[in-house]
């Protein structure tokens, strides 16, 4: 099955947009969007990462780009 044009969109820029659309309404590192980041990742990537576990909601968008680099080239 090939992936979706949203899956192929980098993790890191799917969460710029998010902050950008959010800033007024949510804190841009908060748990809150934390949660609706991972909700917006495939679900076979959402279930490799752990939520709070990483440094920084960017270091947790930059292992998604790897996870998802993995899973389209496998």
């Amino acid at each position: 099955m090939q992936p979706t044009n949203e899956e192929l969109l980098k993790r890191s820029e799917a969460l710029r947009d998010m902050r950008r659309a959010g800033e007024t309404l949510l804190e841009p590192n908060g748990p809150l969007m934390e949660r609706l980041f991972l909700e917006r990742l495939p679900k076979n990537i959402r279930l490799l990462l752990k939520p709070g576990v990483h440094e920084s909601l960017d270091a947790l968008a930059a292992r998604a780009d790897e996870l998802v680099e993995i899973d389209v080239n496998f």
